[in-house]
């Protein structure tokens, strides 16, 4: 697919396109790659006056927004395959990507979290903006990520991912709470 360097354009029309890929859970790694950049930046910025920990976020978020750019098009792939091969190693595949952008998303709303404590106060709200995407992605990728998991046959294995994903959503929800 390679949405990821395709123009920001190219990418919209594709997602309003009559085509199931990319979705939501593309949009979501989106939106959350979007929110960890913000929060990025905002560190960057503050690393003068917060020091060590504040170079350690800099690194962990730059990390988890690189493995976020890599899920844009991970989702598209992974559903394609699956409506390719309709086989339950697909459909868990289909079901990991969405997963990974709300796991991914928790982490980044934890540092980001941190900045906004911590970090330049002119940058607060980019931070906090930076937070919203990253709740909105954890919120949107969760949906894709159950709808697939409702095809196993293992239900109990949806019904724990399940619970970890909005447990994922609560603990994050208070974290940007305490920021506000």
């Amino acid at each position: 697919m390679a949405l990821l360097n395709s123009t920001l354009t190219n990418y919209l029309e594709k997602l309003a396109g009559k085509s199931p890929a990319p979705g939501g859970g593309s949009a979501s790694a989106l939106a959350a790659a979007m929110g960890a950049s913000l929060i990025e930046m905002s560190a960057s910025y503050s690393l003068k006056r917060s020091g060590k920990e504040m170079k350690k976020a800099v690194t962990a978020i730059k990390k988890i927004r690189k493995q976020l750019e890599k899920q844009i098009d991970a989702d598209g792939i992974a559903y394609a395959n699956y409506r390719k091969k309709r086989t339950v190693a697909a459909l868990k595949k289909a079901a990991d990507v969405p997963v990974r952008v709300c796991e991914l998303s928790a982490e980044a709303i934890a540092i980001g979290v941190f900045v906004a404590k911590k970090g330049n106060a002119n940058l607060k709200s980019d931070t906090v903006a930076g937070l919203c995407y990253l709740f909105a992605a954890l919120t949107g990728a969760a949906l894709p990520a159950m709808e697939n998991l409702k095809g196993l046959k293992e239900k109990s294995c949806a019904r724990e991912a399940g619970k970890r994903l909005m447990a994922l959503r609560k603990k994050s929800a208070a974290l940007i709470d305490s920021v506000r």
